[in-house]
């Protein structure tokens, strides 16, 4: 059951974040970045534990959104920076990987998707 909540819940995120770059589109705004605030985290708790505690089913249900925004827009992060980069997908890895070389730890995942969503920020603002 929670498993089938998740995949709603990233279908609706998915669908919700397309609508609303439509939506901006439709009234002569340029989507072009997105972000999303996220929380401290928690514990690895069990279904069982969440759901003993009323206040760790709000907090389960804000990481739960916040998570499905995040995969809401990584699908399409790499895809759509090689595409506005114009550069083939391994040679934007590359760069964004040797990035880090120059920057140093921690240059996991989140700080990858983090500098390329920067990156084309950047590059689709007006003033670029």
């Amino acid at each position: 059951m929670v498993e089938r909540g998740v995949a709603m819940a990233t279908r609706l995120a998915a669908a919700a974040v397309k609508t609303t770059v439509q939506q901006l589109r439709a009234q002569g705004h340029t989507a072009t970045a997105c972000g999303v605030v996220l929380g401290s985290g928690m514990p690895e708790w069990t279904v069982a534990q969440v759901l003993a505690v009323h206040l760790r089913m709000h907090q389960a249900e804000g990481e739960l959104f916040r998570t499905v925004l995040v995969r809401a827009g990584e699908r399409e992060l790499w895809e759509q920076g090689a595409k506005t980069l114009r550069m083939q997908p391994a040679a934007l890895q590359q760069q964004i990987t040797a990035l880090g070389k120059t920057l140093g730890p921690p240059w996991s995942r989140d700080q990858k998707d983090a500098a390329l969503a920067a990156w084309l920020a950047l590059r689709q603002s007006p003033r670029s």
